[in-house]
C-alpha cells in the first residue's frame, strides 16, 4: 500500500523544487500549500467514483498531478512540456512505488503487515521522490528557461512506459514472472529517462565550460598585459629613483664643499621623503606580484591607510596572472572597506605557501561584523534558495565583489572564508596547488 497524503505531498514538493518560480518564496509556498489541500479534497472525491481501489488511488494521484500542472502554468516559468513531464512522472512514480512496495513486502521472509508495512511504504515513496528530485534538479535548473524541443517531448512520451508497465499492459512480454518483469522493465525505462536528462545536461555544460575556458584565457591574457604595464611602471619609477638619488648625492657633495648647511638639510629631507614611496618597496619574490601589491600600497597611502604586505609565491603551482588577479582583487576590496572604517585604518596582506596549498590573507579595518555575507530571504524566490544551497555558483553570491577570485577558487577546489576579529575583517583564500 501507498499512503495518498504522503504521495500527494511528495508530488507537490517535486514540482516546487524542480520548477523555476515566478514569484517570491512566500507566494510560491502559499500556492503549493493551497494546491496540496485542494489535492487532498479532490483525491477523496475522485476515489469515490471507482470501485477498484488501485484504480481509484491512481486517479486520485492523477487528479493531484493535474492540479499541480494547472497551477504551475501560472506560478512557474518553465515551458509547458517540462511541467507536463513532471505531471506524468508523479503518476508514474506512484504506480512504480506501489508495485515495488508490494513486491518487496511479499518476498520478505516474515509477515510484513501493520506498522512495518506502513513505514516501509512511506520510506519507499519518500526515497524514490528524493532520488527523482536529485537526479533531475540540475538538468531542470539548467534548462529552466529553454523553449519546447524534441528531447523533452520524446522523454515525456517515454515516461508513460513505466506507468503502463506497472499496470501490466506489457505482461505478455514476460508471462512466467510478470511482477518481476514489470520491475526490471520499469527500472530500465527510468534509467533511460534519468540517464538521458543527465547526459544532455552534461553535454550542454561541457559546451558552456569550453566557452568559459576560452573567455577565462582571454581574461587572463588581458590581465597579464595590465600587470606587465604595472611592472613596467614600477621598474621605471625605481630607475628614476636611482637617477634621482645619484643626482641628489652629487648636489649634496657639491653644496657640502661650500658648507651650505641649510641646503644640505633641504636635500636630506627630499631624499628621506623619496624613500617612502610605496612603489619602491619589494613586497614579493615575484616581480609581477610585487608590482601589483606596490600599486595597491600606493593607493592605500593616497587615502591615508596604514599598509603592510609580504607575499611568498616562489614555488606556487599557479599561473602568475591568477595570483595577481586574486591579489589585486583582495587588496582593492580591502582598501575600499578600510577607507570607510572609523578610527585606525589598516590593511595587511600576506601570501604564504603551506604544504600543497597557497593561502592568501587580507586583513583590514572595518566598522561592521561580516563573518561571511548571509543569504537573505527577502526578495528571493524558492529557486534562489535551492540554488544557494545546492549550486556550485552560490559562493559567487556570497562575495560579489570578489567574482574573479571566486572563479579561480572554484577552479582549484579551494576555499574562501571571511572572519571578523575585533573590528578587523580577515578574508582568507586557500588554493590547492
Amino acid at each position: 500500500m501507498v499512503y495518498l497524503p504522503v504521495t500527494l505531498l511528495c508530488n507537490t514538493l517535486l514540482f516546487l523544487c524542480l520548477l523555476y518560480d515566478r514569484f517570491r518564496f512566500i507566494t510560491t509556498a502559499a500556492a503549493s500549500v493551497i494546491t496540496y489541500i485542494l489535492s487532498l479534497v479532490a483525491s477523496s472525491i475522485v476515489k469515490g467514483f471507482f470501485e477498484d481501489a488501485l484504480l481509484g488511488d491512481t486517479m486520485a494521484v492523477a487528479a493531484n498531478a493535474l492540479l499541480l500542472f494547472i497551477v504551475s502554468l501560472f506560478v512557474f516559468r518553465n515551458n509547458v512540456i517540462q511541467k507536463l513531464f513532471l505531471a506524468i512522472l508523479c503518476v508514474s512514480n506512484f504506480t512504480f512505488s506501489l508495485l515495488f512496495t508490494e513486491l518487496m513486502l511479499g518476498i520478505m521472509p516474515f509477515k510484513a503487515a501493520g506498522l512495518f508495512s506502513g513505514i516501509f511504504s512511506v520510506a519507499v515513496t519518500v526515497l524514490f521522490t528524493l532520488l527523482s528530485g536529485l537526479l533531475l534538479y540540475k538538468p531542470f535548473s539548467y534548462f529552466k528557461l529553454r523553449d519546447i524541443n524534441f528531447f523533452i517531448i520524446g522523454i515525456s512520451i517515454i515516461q508513460f512506459a513505466p506507468l503502463l508497465l506497472s499496470y501490466g499492459s506489457f505482461d505478455f512480454l514476460f508471462p512466467d514472472f510478470p511482477h518481476f518483469g514489470r520491475i526490471i522493465a520499469s527500472f530500465f525505462f527510468y534509467f533511460i529517462i534519468f540517464f538521458s536528462f543527465r547526459s544532455v545536461y552534461k553535454a550542454a555544460r561541457f559546451k558552456e565550460l569550453s566557452l568559459d575556458e576560452d573567455n577565462y584565457e582571454k581574461f587572463l591574457s588581458s590581465e597579464s598585459a595590465r600587470f606587465s604595464d604595472i611592472l613596467t611602471y614600477v621598474q621605471t619609477t625605481r630607475s628614476v629613483k636611482a637617477s634621482y638619488d645619484s643626482a641628489m648625492n652629487s648636489i649634496d657633495q657639491m653644496i657640502s664643499n661650500g658648507e651650505t648647511s641649510k641646503a644640505r638639510q633641504y636635500i636630506s629631507n627630499i631624499l628621506l621623503n623619496s624613500d617612502k614611496n610605496p612603489t619602491l618597496e619589494v613586497y614579493s619574490d615575484n616581480p609581477y606580484v610585487s608590482s601589483v601589491i606596490a600599486m595597491n600600497a600606493l593607493r592605500a597611502e593616497q587615502i591615508g591607510l596604514s599598509f603592510s604586505s609580504h607575499a611568498n609565491v616562489a614555488n606556487a603551482a599557479m599561473r602568475t596572472s591568477e595570483i595577481c588577479v586574486i591579489t589585486d582583487e583582495l587588496l582593492q576590496n580591502a582598501c575600499k572597506e578600510a577607507a570607510e572604517a572609523d578610527g585606525s585604518k589598516r590593511v595587511s596582506y600576506t601570501v604564504v605557501p603551506t604544504g600543497e596549498t597557497l593561502t592568501f590573507e587580507a586583513a583590514f579595518s572595518s566598522n561592521e561584523k561580516r563573518d561571511e555575507k548571509k543569504f537573505k530571504l527577502k526578495g528571493k524566490n524558492f529557486s534562489d534558495i535551492l540554488n544557494y544551497l545546492l549550486s556550485d555558483a552560490a559562493e559567487g553570491e556570497k562575495y560579489p565583489e570578489l567574482k574573479n577570485t571566486v572563479d579561480i577558487v572554484n577552479r582549484y577546489s579551494g576555499k574562501l572564508k571571511t572572519v571578523n576579529s575585533g573590528g578587523t575583517v580577515i578574508i582568507s583564500v586557500t588554493i590547492n596547488c
